[in-house]
């Protein structure tokens, strides 16, 4: 069982290192853990397209360092979860899942930006922040923040990340081959990811809730608000 752990923007493979820990703990000989480190630092700059090619790359050498695994589960923190969505299409595409081959497991991000990172148009703060988007995402994040941004594409092509979410597009068949997808949003104070575009949404029902109520406490004491929108309704564990 291969799990690869993809980090977001400006990140390294230590920013997964505590839930490769975790996940080492728990599967013990049974899983191969790896960090993804083919786009660390001014790398996570190059674009989705390009860095999902090396995470693709990454993960297929992996595979050939241990040919006896047979099931792959991978987990995008923030940007990663978009640049693993292009890695699996990769994937799919060049034959790799499939009988005798990879077998798609989980698939799982956490706040991940689906949806790009525009706001709300109709609100007078989200109309300003869109504005500003423009010249600052390629100016501090690159490719990588134009795509975000929903800046790229032209005339003959849409967005990148608009072109992503079609249901009949590569991106949503590769994804639809893992036996279990999940995502996970921060519902509050979640600065650069807004909840609806990590959580596929079009609100944010949680947003009036008590603190209390959905509080998960991490081990460095820090309070995060979220809520797990599970894609699949298969539950069952392996």
């Amino acid at each position: 069982h291969l799990i690869v752990a993809a980090h977001g923007m400006w990140g390294n493979p230590g920013h997964m290192r505590y839930i490769g820990e975790a996940l080492r703990s728990r599967f013990k000989e049974t899983a191969i853990v790896h960090a993804s480190s083919s786009n660390a630092w001014i790398y996570s700059y190059h674009g989705i397209e390009m860095c999902g090619f090396r995470l693709f790359r990454e993960i297929v050498a992996l595979h050939q360092s241990h040919p006896q695994a047979t099931k792959l589960s991978i987990i995008g923190y923030s940007a990663g979860g978009l640049i693993a969505r292009q890695a699996i299409a990769l994937l799919d595409q060049g034959g790799y899942f499939g009988e005798g081959k990879l077998t798609p497991l989980n698939f799982v991000t956490v706040a991940s930006p689906h949806c790009g990172i525009r706001r709300n148009p109709k609100l007078l703060s989200g109309r300003i922040l869109n504005q500003l988007l423009g010249p600052l995402s390629g100016f501090m994040a690159g490719d990588t923040g134009r795509e975000l941004a929903l800046m790229d594409g032209g005339r003959r092509y849409p967005p990148l990340v608009f072109r992503m979410s079609s249901e009949h597009g590569v991106h949503a068949k590769a994804l639809m081959k893992f036996q279990r997808r999940a995502t996970y949003a921060n519902t509050q104070n979640d600065r650069t990811v807004p909840y609806c575009s990590a959580s596929f949404s079009l609100s944010n029902p949680h947003k009036a809730l008590e603190p209390r109520a959905v509080a998960w406490r991490v081990p460095s004491g820090l309070r995060y608000r979220f809520i797990a929108r599970v894609v699949s309704s298969d539950t069952e564990k392996d």
